[in-house]
């Protein structure tokens, strides 16, 4: 079945690692890592819309030398592979049999040595290696409240100390790290009603989250990016390519033409900034696995295609430069977390023309309204929230009429302190340099 492959990419991938010099590598190193979906059981649509993710009959194959192993033989189905930052273990989400759920799993490349990571009832997904060498993974759960989404978790490869970092009713999926140590993934809120869809960022320990792109309101998928030498942020965004600068995420989207390409479903980033990516070639049925040069140029003999099969979720078994490592400072014995806004009325979130002006902010939970304080002379405000719980603000004129809100969920982690130009302004904006009226007095604790 899989005879029709063609090894450009491999060969191409051979020798971009043989370029950088590797003298003493592992004999894994420079392999092609892919998952195989069959074109009679997974459609391009499901593909493009995600919802392919807990497929049956999925398989993880490594590519060497222009032969085929499959490295997933053992499971009724398996995807996400993601390779450690030596080179030598693949994290990925599996499931063995048609009744078990999709746990983590880790296999090393050498010895094919197989570890089940997580051992619960619910599904997990999409996991990525973080730089202390613990695993992020998205895992599907429903709160107390019944609300059922994809938060995300962290634990160690040995199963041990698995910890949740994100606590919003949102569906959080696609991780992948940056190089400034930040995990970034897509968010999309579930509750009480459909949110839009965002890369948000933050610290590995769920510390210091915030807004990183944000698309047009009519995007409806935002896969695991990746970023590039030249500290571009490279994507599929509802299928197509996207780029944006680090720096300036918000304002610099740029749409790259692949000629003879409708859909991209993947990116990963390769050594001299080239990019490794699953598309679906005009009036093709199939996705097929490519190499994008610096230029965004796919490269010649560098396809690998199969008939029977969509070729998608695509690495390359590699040495790589780890990403920073971000301290935590977390206290988990501080049931709060506390946020000092600088500015209120700084704000993206539409105002309500009628209601004036706003002079208390109010913090909500699923059950409502939890705590109320004034808005300072200068739009500030500074308030101990509950750690590891989601809330919504809003403001509200001295009549307790909605002026702004409510924004969407945020949270804050045991002792974390953040602060904020606005609430919901432009990201990039850079604040005054003044002391915002607020912190010369204690927070005010909005727990019940």
């Amino acid at each position: 079945m899989l005879s029709n492959i063609k090894v450009g990419l491999l060969v191409s991938v051979a020798l971009l690692v043989f370029m950088i010099g590797c003298s003493e590598k592992p004999a894994n190193q420079g392999t092609l890592l892919f998952t195989q979906a069959q074109v009679a059981n997974v459609s391009v649509e499901s593909i493009l819309s995600g919802n392919y993710k807990y497929a049956d009959g999925l398989r993880i194959v490594q590519e060497t030398s222009g032969s085929i192993e499959i490295l997933t033989d053992e499971f009724t189905s398996a995807r996400s592979p993601e390779v450690s930052y030596d080179g030598e273990t693949m994290v990925f989400s599996g499931k063995k049999t048609a009744t078990d759920s999709w746990q983590i799993w880790t296999l090393e490349l050498d010895t094919k040595s197989l570890t089940q990571v997580t051992s619960t009832t619910e599904n997990c997904t999409d996991p990525v290696w973080l730089p202390d060498g613990r695993i992020a993974f998205s895992k599907q759960i429903t709160d107390e409240s019944q609300v059922q989404y994809h938060a995300l978790f962290t634990i160690d490869p040995s199963g041990c100390c698995e910890q949740r970092i994100t606590f919003q009713p949102h569906d959080d999926l696609n991780a992948s790290v940056m190089n400034d140590g930040r995990l970034l993934f897509s968010s999309r809120q579930v509750y009480p009603e459909p949110g839009a869809l965002k890369y948000l960022a933050m610290r590995p320990d769920g510390t210091k989250a915030e807004i990183f792109y944000l698309p047009d309101s009519s995007v409806n998928t935002l896969n695991r990016a990746c970023e590039t030498g030249s500290r571009k942020i490279a994507f599929s965004e509802s299928g197509l390519f996207r780029t944006v600068n680090f720096s300036r995420p918000m304002h610099s989207q740029e749409k790259p033409i692949l000629q003879g390409v409708d859909y991209l479903q993947s990116a990963s980033s390769m050594q001299d900034e080239k990019i490794l990516c699953s598309i679906l070639k005009s009036g093709s049925p199939v996705f097929s696995i490519t190499i994008l040069s610096k230029d965004h140029q796919t490269e010649a003999s560098s396809e690998t295609h199969d008939p029977a099969n969509h070729l998608i979720e695509a690495v390359v078994a590699q040495s790589r430069e780890l990403p920073r490592k971000l301290p935590s400072l977390m206290n988990m014995d501080d049931p709060s977390g506390y946020i000092v806004c600088l500015n209120a009325e700084a704000s993206t979130i539409p105002v309500d023309q009628n209601q004036g002006k706003s002079s208390k902010i109010q913090v909500l939970d699923y059950s409502g309204l939890i705590g109320e304080t004034e808005i300072e002379s200068d739009g500030s405000f500074y308030v101990a929230l509950p750690a590891d719980q989601p809330v919504r603000m809003q403001t509200v004129n001295s009549e307790g009429k909605v002026v702004r809100g409510p924004s969407s969920w945020i949270w804050v982690r045991p002792s974390e302190r953040r602060g904020c130009v606005g609430c919901h302004e432009d990201s990039e904006i850079t604040p005054e340099n003044v002391v915002p009226k607020a912190v010369e007095k204690a927070p005010v604790a909005m727990i019940k």
